[in-house]
């Protein structure tokens, strides 16, 4: 009944209220201050959160005619003191930086102790056009009973979202007179090419043609960028969805030509046998050696591995390959839409809500998001974080940048110009908008070469992909972790073993793929199915 009430009343206050359109700073706040108790995770690198000490909470207080209370505690902490607080019932109104997983929001939103935020969306223009600008924005927040009980971060790292890049020594290339590869078969003569061809001029043959790692460091694994010309391959779920429905990649005939593909690889000696169980330490110090050994490898970004200069700019993308029967992928990572961190709790009073409800809107405003992400322009010492660009400045795009940042200042160990938290929405554009060096082959340049290699991979993302946040319920979430975690762990290591022939591909196969019955292949497809179904 409680909870009624609360909804009805926020409604007929809404009603009354009255907010601009298009990108506004959302202050609109009068009268008697309204003082707001919120929960927020603290950085280590924050010195404090509680105005005036904190500038930011200062800066807020101003604008939105509120006094702003912290329930302060250490961000590595952050969940097990939120997860005690409501099970104590002794939880906050407002939790601005929580931690609220999917299958949260569904528990505490069915128990009541969350509040529907619907009808308050409706009211905050800058957040519809948040969701307008990006679609997949609102349902991937959206719970199965059709509400929303958080909001998150928003974050579109361009390059990340085509992380699953291959990186070739084009040194090498020019060396040995060769082009860019653009099939598994030009591949393998470049990888041969740089086997037996002696390009670092040393006359030893000491080159090691293709590597990578063992693990998920960021899309290291050696062998995930060459299964996307066999095969869609997104790299950790092995998921796929065609016309709505969700598939599987790693037990089809296709991922079964990649592995011949790459066995034979092997076989000549063209793959890193270390690259099937190499940390990230050992990729690094092999990439890093005087002269270069390394001929092309597999990670999210350039510098994962060659780390010094004279290294690192040797090496360019390798856009993604076409295959035997024009298949031609790349592992997408959306990102965008975060875990849940802001909620309001069914101890909040109508005045509180409307009293907060402004700082939530301009959150998601450009300001309000470069705010959140590096603080004030200027703090009280004169350190200066961030300012807008000026005409003629560039952006990662080679655009008109919109933001200039001070890298700098984050070297600071205590600050007290920000907060450190996580409500923002940081879509493409404006990530793109951020002001750089537009010298590639500078370390200042970086970010700006890593957009413009990730523009090779953008036209080979699938039309449909299988959506990185689903909604589960609780015994489903808990069922779907164990057959994901189980059935990738199947996946890495059979591959691996085919590969470096411990299995045979022919004679091995058919086994291969009848023990994803006892993994639950099917109830984990059936259950990743039945929340696409939901969110639609």
């Amino acid at each position: 009944m409680r909870k009624m009430l609360l909804i009805l009343g926020t409604l007929l206050l809404l009603a009354s209220v009255v907010f601009a359109s298009g990108d506004q700073d959302g202050s609109g706040a009068t009268g008697d201050r309204v003082t707001l108790t919120m929960f927020g995770g603290q950085l280590a690198t924050v010195e404090c959160l509680d105005s005036p000490c904190n500038e930011m909470t200062t800066f807020y207080e101003e604008k939105f005619n509120v006094n702003i209370e912290w329930i302060a505690v250490p961000q590595e902490g952050k969940r097990d003191k939120q997860q005690l607080l409501l099970a104590s019932g002794d939880y906050p109104p407002i939790f601005w930086n929580g931690d609220f997983t999917n299958a949260d929001q569904m528990r505490y939103g069915g128990e009541g102790v969350l509040v529907p935020l619907n009808p308050l969306v409706s009211k905050a223009p800058n957040l519809e056009a948040a969701f307008k600008l990006k679609p997949y924005f609102k349902p991937a927040i959206t719970t199965p009973d059709g509400n929303i009980y958080s909001l998150p971060h928003f974050e579109e790292c361009y390059h990340c979202s085509v992380a699953q890049k291959a990186w070739i020594n084009t040194e090498w290339l020019d060396v040995l007179g060769l082009d860019m590869p653009t099939t598994p078969d030009e591949l393998e003569t470049v990888l041969m090419a740089f086997k037996n061809g002696d390009p670092n001029g040393n006359g030893k043959q000491d080159e090691i043609p293709w590597t990578g790692t063992g693990s998920e460091w960021w899309h290291g694994y050696i062998y995930d960028y060459i299964m996307n010309a066999f095969i869609y391959n997104d790299g950790d779920r092995f998921l796929s969805m065609e016309n709505g429905k969700v598939g599987f990649s790693a037990n089809k005939p296709e991922w079964r030509d990649g592995l011949r593909y790459m066995a034979r690889l092997y076989e000549k000696g063209l793959m890193d046998p270390q690259g099937f169980t190499q940390n990230d330490a050992s990729a690094q110090a092999l990439a890093n050696q005087d002269p270069v050994i390394v001929g092309a490898y597999t990670a999210g970004h350039n510098r994962m591995y060659p780390r010094e200069e004279d290294n690192w700019q040797k090496y360019r993308a390798i856009p993604p390959l076409r295959g035997p029967n024009g298949v031609q992928f790349s592992g997408f990572y959306p990102g965008g839409v975060g875990g849940g961190k802001f909620a309001i709790t069914d101890k909040a009073t109508q005045e509180e809500i409307d009293a907060v409800w402004p700082m939530v809107d301009y959150s998601y405003t450009q300001e309000g998001t470069i705010i959140q992400l590096f603080g004030l322009q200027e703090n009280s010492d004169g350190d200066k974080w961030w300012r807008w660009a000026e005409d003629g400045e560039l952006g990662l795009n080679g655009k008109q940048a919109i933001y200039l940042s001070y890298p700098e200042i984050w070297e600071t160990v205590l600050r007290h110009t920000d907060w450190g938290m996580e409500l923002f929405f940081w879509h493409a554009d404006l990530f793109n908008g951020w002001a750089a060096d537009q010298d590639i082959t500078s370390i200042e340049g970086y970010e700006r070469y890593l957009v413009l290699e990730s523009d090779l991979y953008i036209p080979y993302v699938p039309d449909e992909t299988v959506p990185q946040r689903l909604y589960f319920g609780s015994e489903d979430n808990q069922r779907l972790a164990q057959f994901r975690t189980e059935i990738e762990s199947y996946v890495r290591q059979n591959t691996a073993a085919f590969i470096t022939g411990q299995k045979n591909v022919e004679a091995d196969w058919n086994s291969y793929v009848t023990g994803f019955k006892g993994l639950g292949l099917e109830d984990y497809l059936a259950l990743t199915q039945k929340s696409v179904d939901s969110a639609k």
